[in-house]
């Protein structure tokens, strides 16, 4: 079985179209790395920003000075005292602002940060109760707590912050509702926010990457191993058929091999990814909090690394009920193309009308439910369908099954194949 799986990996390997392939794979990764790099927010510009507000408040205050000064107004009349003393807090506010943003001081950045919304009741309440009123409409209270929440981890743990650091800039999974469509537009968005740090950059590109892009990219990677030596052709497959080796070993080998080669892909690709933004930026924060969604409107958070990695544990079972599921269709049409586009279109018709089949009986072991992995490792999904029962260890359970499923067909095809296909 070694030798087995080693010749096949050296097929692999001599294709025309791997090499070619997986060439397009990390260029593709260098031009979306390009793209986060320019579109993230740097300190600089919003120092630039900051300083120039400063200096807008710090000529109003100054003008409300010389008016107290020259007898103009008594500080005691309450109309000009309450311009004085906002305009005075603002202008403080954005002092400590620059100060904060011209030492790398993130800790005071982040306070003054909360320190607008902390007294806020709803915030209070929630520090008293330990719970947050269910709402949909923008900005909810969830929004809002969690902004505070994930700032409070980001100062804790003396975490720089992917900025923008507004609360226009964090959107949940609860906030579906606008009371207007200028505004929903604003926020969705501001909301959207890079970072080319090295490990940010790997949240971008696995965001993308665990999903049906990832499913259609290593599809087609491997999308001949099985059809181009297929039975009634002249391929490597058909000599191995005459030599005293076990069928069931030979289709193994192949499986084995595919798998371990996506495992050095990713590998690969992550290390690749990761030293882009190491290099042309800065490491970043292997604890950077990701939202997890509770039951009952709660939360909590995830460091970046452990996220990362369940992410990838989710969709290698994913790819590994892809690959049985190429299997199948390969031996049964014989045709790469056709093997292929039926895969993918499986799969992503059945993530695509997910929904639809929410109303089936066991509907959360069905796997189409399953493929957009950020959404179920932070049970985003089962915030949007309102049913918490798509859980991370159901999506497991789910493909396990499938994949079984799957094997079992793949074994009668083939007993059907070596009786009437000679």
């Amino acid at each position: 079985m070694r030798y087995l799986i080693t010749f096949e990996m050296k097929k692999i390997g001599k294709s025309v179209f791997f090499p070619v392939m997986l060439g397009c794979i990390f260029l593709m990764i260098v031009f979306y790395f390009i793209f986060v790099y320019t579109n993230t927010e740097r300190k600089e510009n919003i120092l630039e920003n900051e300083k120039i507000s400063l200096h807008s408040y710090e000529k109003e205050f100054l003008e409300l000075e010389e008016v107290l000064a020259s007898g103009e107004k008594d500080f005691f009349d309450p109309e000009f005292k309450s311009e004085y003393d906002g305009v005075k807090h603002f202008f403080e506010e954005k002092q400590a602002i620059v100060t904060a943003l011209e030492n790398n001081d993130w800790q005071s950045y982040l306070q003054v940060e909360n320190d607008k919304l902390i007294d806020e009741p709803y915030y209070q309440e929630y520090l008293e109760k330990g719970r947050i009123l269910y709402s949909t409409t923008y900005s909810t209270d969830f929004n809002m707590i969690t902004y505070i929440e994930r700032n409070k981890w980001l100062y804790d743990h003396q975490i720089a912050p992917v900025l923008p650091l507004t609360l226009f800039a964090w959107l949940t999974a609860y906030d579906v509702n606008f009371s207007d469509d200028l505004l929903e537009e604003l926020v969705k968005k501001l909301a959207v926010v890079y970072s080319s740090t090295g490990y940010y950059f790997l949240y971008h590109l696995f965001s993308y990457l665990f999903s049906i892009i990832g499913i259609a990219v290593f599809i087609l990677l491997f999308g001949q191993v099985v059809t181009r030596e297929g039975y009634g052709s002249n391929g490597t497959l058909h000599l191995l058929w005459t030599q005293p080796i076990q069928r069931r070993h030979i289709l193994i080998s192949k499986f084995i091999a595919i798998l371990f080669v996506s495992v050095v892909i990713i590998l690969c690709i992550t290390l690749f990814s990761f030293l882009l933004g190491t290099i042309f930026d800065r490491m970043g924060e292997w604890n950077y909090p990701i939202l997890i969604y509770g039951e009952e409107v709660t939360f909590s958070f995830m460091k970046l690394a452990p996220f990362l990695m369940k992410s990838l544990g989710l969709f290698f079972i994913l790819l590994i009920f892809s690959y049985t599921l190429h299997f199948l269709f390969s031996l049964i049409t014989k045709r790469a193309l056709i093997s292929v586009v039926l895969t993918i279109s499986v799969i992503g018709l059945g993530s695509y009308f997910r929904e639809s089949l929410l109303s089936f009986p066991f509907s959360q072991y069905l796997p189409f439910h399953y493929v957009d992995i950020f959404s179920i490792v932070t049970n985003e999904y089962a915030v949007v369908v309102n049913d918490f029962r798509f859980t991370y260890l159901n999506g497991i359970l789910s493909f396990v099954v499938s994949i079984l499923i799957v094997v079992v067909f793949i074994y009668f095809v083939l007993l059907f194949q070596q009786k009437h296909v000679r």
